[in-house]
């Protein structure tokens, strides 16, 4: 979860805009939305945070500058693209049953109810993507999906990783969208020149420090990051373990895989598996319900990269309001 301050009780700064949450954080189908649609639409599953961002500028004025909002706005586009697309709502207890899976996903302990108040855009998307799914696959689908990605569930990884900041060093606060675009391109072309042989990892990770200022770790380990489990969800963010881990097959890898770039909230990650360590026997009846989850999961990435293609759509947060 994304950290914001709390709220201070008492004087209450005053914004120099008429209506700050009157601004335009998404253009999409069509349509502008507002700062204010999205605290809307925020208020079904929490009615805590809304009131809070109107009453207090400076809270407000931190709130829509950070990685929490953008990700809500991120969120927000992806249900009116699922609704666009016509996929039926689904009821309290589908949303809690998913909420509770998203949690044991992200190494969360929370129960369903505090998760679903504090993603509920995301989980609403999810849940109805996932109802389009069907109820059970097959132990041939199951088998197939665990033999694609056997580290996944049987492996660790040795990696390294050049990782570009996607947030502000000094306040914190999320990267305006020009700025975020150009890190993603300079790591995919690093991408780029890495497949082609015209740099080594060296040169890529020192490109990255000299003009970032890091390129994450230790400067003389040029990005190891040592043995990495799928489940080490407490040191790296889930959508590069996700990444880094999906779809490396049954068989050892003989040379490095480059993976990337993978967009995290808080870092755009380049990484290198180096190498694979095999633990215990490959075999689908121990990681079953994994293997079922993160074949929903990918199903899911596929059935939203459709829905998100029907339309154009533009994130304009964050949003700087002046101090």
């Amino acid at each position: 979860m994304h950290w914001l301050p709390t709220v201070l009780l008492g004087c209450v700064a005053q914004d120099p805009l008429p209506d700050p949450l009157a601004l335009a954080v998404l253009e999409q189908g069509g349509k502008t939305y507002t700062a204010r649609d999205v605290m809307e639409a925020l208020r079904r599953y929490d009615d805590t945070l809304p009131p809070a961002v109107e009453r207090d500028a400076d809270y407000r004025r931190i709130y829509l500058r950070s990685v929490r909002f953008l990700d809500q706005v991120h969120q927000f586009s992806n249900l009116l693209a699922v609704e666009a697309a016509g996929v039926p709502a689904v009821g309290r207890a589908v949303l809690l049953a998913e909420a509770a899976a998203w949690a044991a996903d992200h190494g969360s302990s929370l129960p369903p109810e505090p998760v679903l108040a504090a993603h509920g855009l995301e989980l609403e998307w999810r849940a109805r993507l996932l109802s389009q799914q069907p109820a059970e696959y097959g132990t041939a689908q199951l088998r197939g999906h665990m033999l694609a990605s056997v580290p996944e569930f049987f492996c660790e990884l040795r990696m390294a990783a050049i990782r570009v900041p996607l947030v502000d060093r000094n306040d914190g606060s999320a990267l305006p969208a020009d700025e975020r675009k150009a890190r993603y391109d300079f790591v995919d072309g690093l991408a780029q020149r890495l497949h082609a042989g015209q740099i080594t990892w060296e040169q890529a990770y020192e490109e990255a420090a000299q003009r970032y200022g890091s390129a994450g770790g230790d400067p003389k380990l040029l990005g190891a990051l040592g043995w990495l489990k799928r489940r080490d969800l407490r040191r790296f963010e889930e959508p590069f373990l996700r990444h880094a881990f999906a779809d490396l097959g049954f068989k050892r890898i003989e040379q490095p895989v480059l993976r990337g770039p993978i967009v995290g909230d808080l870092w755009i990650y380049l990484a290198r598996v180096e190498a694979v360590l095999e633990r215990g026997v490959v075999e689908l009846e121990r990681v079953r319900p994994q293997v079922e989850r993160s074949l929903r999961e990918k199903t899911l990435q596929a059935q939203l990269a459709q829905v998100c293609s029907q339309v154009q759509r533009r994130i304009l947060a964050p949003v700087f309001l002046p101090e």
